[in-house]
This record gives C-alpha cells, structure tokens and sequence, in this order.
C-alpha cells in the first residue's frame, strides 16, 4: 500500500496501530537533517514488508520519554495490525501506554547503533542502491 500523509491517514482511520521510534537526545537538539534521514531509513524498512493496509509516517518533534527529555520521535501509524506487529517485531519493540487514541502502540529507541542495524540490514536485503549515509552512524 502507499504511504499517506499523516493528516489523511488519522482522518481516514479512527482506530489505528502506532510504532513510535524515539530518537534519544544526547546533550542538544536533534538536527532536523538527521531527523529526515532516519524517516527515510524508517520509510525504506517499511518498503520492505507487502503491507496489506494504509500507513503514515511523521516526525514528532516535542515528545517525552522519558519524562524528564524532550525526545524527537518517528511515529508510524498503520491501518492494520498485523502490519504494525510485523514492524514492532522487526525493531523489537515494546509494547507501551502514553500515546492515547491508538488501538496498539508500541516504541522502541532509534538509536545510533539500531540505526546502523537497521541500514546494514537493508543493505544485505539489496534494499539500499548505495551505503546508508555516513549521517545516520555520526549524528544522533
């Protein structure tokens, strides 16, 4: 299925399945650059999987978790849960409560070694045409 926007995709699907990638904040804010290339790595490993519904993927850049850090957040919303379990089961995440209005939810950390997992595995799947971008190891 193609992607939507963020905004036809809620408007669309009133119950919905969240996987939210939290992009850990070391001592300064996130480049917004960087931000777009971990979408991108995010968006690439979903175009691995023949989804069988609609989804939206969007930066959240004014999220907590914990609760004393303002972390950036990837959410990827599915119209499917299936869907979304295949994709939590590939970035092994958990199973979480704080985002309210979804029918399931879960998060994981995107960090910059989760990252370079996520990039090498697309690269040996020849879903990456070049190497991931020296951005993705280096920033964060």
């Amino acid at each position: 299925m193609p992607e939507l926007t963020w905004t036809t995709f809620v408007s669309k699907h009133l119950t919905a399945h969240l996987v939210a990638a939290i992009v850990p904040v070391n001592r300064g804010p996130v480049a917004p650059s960087h931000l777009q290339e971990l979408r991108q790595l995010m968006g690439k490993l979903i175009d691995r999987f023949k989804l069988s519904g609609d989804f939206a993927v969007k930066v959240a850049r004014d999220t907590h978790v914990p609760a004393l850090y303002i972390c950036p957040e990837i959410h990827i919303a599915f119209e499917r849960r299936h869907d979304a379990d295949r994709l939590a089961a590939g970035v092994q995440a958990r199973r979480a409560s704080e985002y309210a209005g979804w029918a399931s939810q879960r998060q994981f950390l995107l960090d910059p070694l989760a990252a370079l997992d996520i990039a090498a595995a697309l690269v040996e799947a020849g879903a990456w045409d070049d190497q991931p971008g020296e951005g993705i190891s280096k920033r964060a």
